[in-house]
């Protein structure tokens, strides 16, 4: 995939967090993906199961893209930056499911 490509497949995440482009072509696995799913109780969020799996950045920039599509659908998504060896990009996505009764907490560690 060209630059060219790859910006016009990304532009949302682009657009909002321009460091990002510090991992065009990266091809190999060096993202740390911790995946921690909650269901409420409640008032009160329990920790149900927690992955652990290393992820190209292709995978992470789908990650982080969808979130204005699983907006759009009634989740609520929450992205929380930080400044990493790549700039200030996004290290969790948090993702609500439109009921509110299930949560997954992604968060990536270069």
């Amino acid at each position: 995939m060209t630059y060219k490509e790859w910006k016009k497949t990304y532009n949302w995440i682009i657009k909002k967090t321009p460091d990002i482009t510090s991992l065009y072509g990266k091809e190999e696995k060096c993202i740390k993906l911790i995946e921690t799913r909650y269901i409420k109780h409640g008032t009160k969020w329990t920790e149900t199961e927690t992955k652990t799996e290393i992820i190209t950045p292709e995978y992470y920039m789908n990650t982080v893209d969808a979130v204005p599509f699983f907006r759009n659908l009634g989740g609520r998504e929450r992205l929380i930056t930080a400044y990493t060896k790549y700039g200030l990009i996004p290290v969790e996505v948090h993702s609500t499911r439109p009921d509110g009764k299930e949560k997954v907490v992604r968060r990536f560690a270069f």
